[in-house]
């Protein structure tokens, strides 16, 4: 039987390790510091060495530095010139990256609702992880991803839509 606080801690435990199922069966062995270890092991060796092999990437550092904001900031708009200038490279460096990030299912892009296809791929985008478990931000952000994650399991398209200064996390049309 589980109990309201139970499910709750492992909810958030689940957030944070459940798609490595290791560490969530093997507690005693994993506590959350070697937990967050693994986890570190696991995406160094996925930025350092998988994605050199599949991509032809000239900066690991850029990449890097790429993949740890979109872990702080899973959920929030992805402003390309921002992001760029803060790196100090050149802009298609940062888009070519993120695609590659993308095609590597380590992250997506969610578009703003709108009527055409053409303005929603110009206008704001959401970043999100793939895995709530490389997020390092807050429990809300670490939801807003799982959350996104399940919609994007199904057939529908997920969008957000955001109009002045109000926004909807999600819509499936």
């Amino acid at each position: 039987h589980f109990f309201p606080d139970q499910l709750g801690f492992n909810f958030e435990r689940y957030l944070q390790f459940g798609q490595f199922p290791q560490p969530v069966v093997d507690v005693e062995n994993f506590p959350e510091s070697e937990t967050l270890d693994y986890l570190q092991k696991i995406e160094n060796k996925v930025i350092e060495f998988d994605l050199p092999k599949s991509f032809p990437i000239q900066r690991i550092d850029v990449l890097r530095l790429i993949f740890s904001y979109v872990k702080q900031s899973s959920g929030n708009v992805l402003v390309y010139e921002n992001l760029t200038n803060d790196l100090g490279v050149d802009i298609r460096t940062t888009i070519k990256y993120i695609d590659w990030l993308k095609q590597a299912f380590l992250i997506d892009i969610c578009l703003n609702q709108t009527k055409k296809m053409v303005k929603a791929a110009r206008t704001a985008k959401k970043i999100y992880l793939t895995s709530t478990n490389f997020g390092s931000s807050t429990i809300a952000s670490r939801v807003e991803t799982y959350v996104f994650n399940l919609l994007k399991q199904t057939s529908l398209p997920v969008e957000f839509y955001r109009f002045q200064n109000q926004e909807i996390d999600f819509i499936t049309s």
